[in-house]
């Protein structure tokens, strides 16, 4: 039988957290670990009456540090002190996982090389009448930029509730993050890793429109969406380098193909530098990133000029607008090749510089 350590952080919850650990006694369950996050003196009771019941740790934050933070908190204690177990799955303390679909995440659990994702229904229409807005807008979104953009097949990007095998856990100590946006790096991490995400459908609960989810859902999304907003600072950056010297050699040269090489060549160097150490975080080899880097400058620098060339021709005269049109597609495709074959990382490199 495959033994289990169900993980639940906590902030400010209510006295259905009890009801749930109650009845989280299965005989696969070897230990319950609860994460009190910094709820404060008013919620000391309700996690004093959770650590009486049998088989429960409590573990105590002075002050919330987000739930990345509990995590990983949980995630130590286990590889001290309960290093003989198969896997352990995280739990929202919010009502929305019930023991059916717990026991779901675990029945489905096949090994080492694979995490298990419980997968709420957000395109059904009776699914959608229980999901909150914010709730199925933040998903969909989530679910659009990885699947595009980081070549990740998740459809539930946000679910808390995930069996994950032990082998992993010294690796996920390492995933940066201390809120939301660590369960979205966790992801990031697998899938840079060949850690297979397989999910589960489970039954879609929320109470009272979810009022008690903590999710801000501006300030968290921000977080789970920074290395995107790195990489579109950083290509800003290049984009202003690669505008001046390509205007800039108008005043000597009309060959659309000379002025784009030469912007994309002086653009291109700060750019790599800054993707390599800031956005994407990586510690492989220069020179082999670098190579590769540099045929993806090439493919897009002919690919721009000539669809730059093409828009002149087709739709405006005007050299300005048929550029900005060409940069905005040519950003969705450059990230997408950067972030998947230039600068994915390992396990060699999980860890940051």
């Amino acid at each position: 039988m495959k033994t289990c350590i169900i993980i639940i952080p906590a902030y400010k919850p209510s006295i259905k957290l009890k009801k749930l650990i109650q009845n989280l006694q299965q005989e696969w369950v070897s230990k319950i670990i609860c994460i009190d996050d910094g709820s404060g003196k008013e919620f000391a009771e309700i996690f004093y009456e959770i650590e009486r019941i049998g088989n429960v740790c409590v573990l105590k934050h002075a002050i919330n540090m987000g739930k990345g933070r509990a995590l990983k908190t949980a995630f130590n204690y286990i590889m001290n002190e309960l290093p003989d177990n198969d896997m352990v799955i995280t739990v929202d303390a919010d009502g929305q996982h019930t023991l059916e679909a717990i026991d779901k995440v675990y029945h489905a659990f096949c090994g080492n090389n694979h995490m298990i994702l419980g997968k709420r229904e957000f395109t059904n229409i009776n699914s959608k009448k229980k999901i909150p807005f914010r709730s199925r807008f933040g998903n969909n979104l989530t679910r659009w930029v990885f699947n595009f953009l980081c070549n990740v097949n998740v459809s539930d990007t946000q679910t808390g509730l995930r069996a994950i095998p032990m082998t992993i856990l010294p690796y996920l100590m390492e995933v940066p993050g201390e809120r939301y946006e660590y369960e979205t790096n966790c992801l990031l991490w697998c899938k840079d890793n060949s850690i297979e995400l397989n999910e589960v459908e489970i039954e879609t609960i929320y109470e009272n429109n979810n009022e008690s989810s903590h999710f801000n859902p501006l300030g968290d999304s921000l977080k789970i969406y920074k290395v995107i907003f790195k990489y579109l600072c950083s290509s800003g950056l290049s984009v202003v380098v690669d505008y001046a010297v390509f205007f800039t050699l108008t005043n000597y040269t009309n060959n659309v193909f000379l002025l784009t090489y030469s912007g994309r060549v002086c653009s291109s160097i700060i750019n790599f530098i800054i993707n390599k150490k800031v956005v994407f975080k990586t510690t492989g080899k220069v020179w082999y990133q670098g190579i590769k880097y540099f045929l993806l400058v090439l493919l897009s620098g002919t690919i721009s000029a000539i669809a730059v060339f093409g828009f002149q021709m087709a739709i405006s005269e005007n050299l300005v607008i048929a550029k900005v049109i060409v940069e905005i597609i040519l950003f969705f495709f450059n990230f997408y090749i950067q972030k998947n074959f230039i600068f994915a990382k390992g396990k060699d490199s999980s860890k940051e510089e």
